[in-house]
């Protein structure tokens, strides 16, 4: 798992550079960076809490799988 987030990182730090330039196609980068990194961070939890996905499932059901997941989120009043 280390080695996942070690490249999530990479990603969005690698995006943030591309965010900060004027070029048009930076941005695009960039966003596409940002993209990526949040799949992989997300795909990495899902594999961590052992969440049952299809192979067809949408990043939206990726969501929606971790947040109805028990053991995500642990929050107290």
């Amino acid at each position: 798992m280390s080695a996942q987030l070690l490249v999530v990182k990479r990603l969005f730090l690698e995006a943030k550079n591309f965010a900060e330039q004027t070029d048009p196609i930076a941005a695009g980068i960039a966003t596409s960076l940002l993209q990526d990194a949040v799949e992989l961070y997300l795909w990495t939890l899902i594999k961590e809490r052992n969440i049952q996905v299809k192979d067809n499932d949408s990043f939206v059901m990726y969501l929606q799988r971790l947040l109805s997941s028990a053991d995500l989120i642990n929050v107290s009043p």
